[in-house]
């Protein structure tokens, strides 16, 4: 996918230092190892499509702004996207995403909203967590959730916990209204 933000130079910028400038026709080892060298940190981003119309688009463009402010560099071919909807998705955006994460290639997961990521919020945040115990910073940019450390994990958790209620909720909800619609007894008998 490419970076609608960029220009033929990406330009990310680190808070209260001169801009650091990456030729985008530099291989991606030189721009990662410029980008370091420049003291950014290298990201990737994570992004889900939706079937409420919330677009990836929007989600990575967002991501992309937030690290840029934050002195994270994310290359464009570190912008993982699944597009596929629905429970039994492959995901394989996640897996290529995963497997730069792995080789330490990026220091930085970027997800738009931890609800959005995932359409199961507590397994999602099991997989960031153990992102974050391999080392990998984990960055909800919605939620202003930066996981570095166990109070912040806590935190995303405790986010994904709330997700994950009122998503089962609004379920319930949707069935019961079904329910009265259709006639039927509701009381789930």
């Amino acid at each position: 996918m490419s970076n609608p933000s960029q220009t033929s130079l990406e330009q990310p910028q680190k808070s209260g230092t001169l801009p650091v400038r990456l030729d985008r026709s530099a291989p991606l080892a030189v721009r990662i190892a410029e980008a370091k060298a420049g003291g950014l940190l290298v990201g990737t981003i994570y992004a889900r499509s939706s079937a409420k119309g919330w677009s990836t688009e929007r989600q990575v463009a967002e991501c992309i702004a937030w690290g840029d402010r934050q002195g994270i560099y994310v290359p464009s071919e570190f912008i993982f996207v699944d597009r596929a909807g629905g429970r039994t998705a492959g995901r394989a955006a996640l897996r290529r995403a995963d497997a730069t994460l792995d080789e330490r290639t990026a220091d930085v997961l970027l997800i738009a909203d931890v609800a959005r990521a995932f359409r199961d919020a507590i397994e999602g945040v099991m997989y960031l967590l153990e992102l974050v115990k391999k080392g990998v910073r984990v960055i909800a940019v919605h939620q202003a959730i930066d996981v570095t450390n166990e109070e912040s994990a806590r935190l995303l958790t405790f986010e994904a916990m709330c997700a994950s209620t009122v998503r089962e909720f609004r379920r319930r909800r949707a069935a019961h209204k079904a329910r009265l619609r259709d006639g039927r007894d509701d009381t789930g008998d």
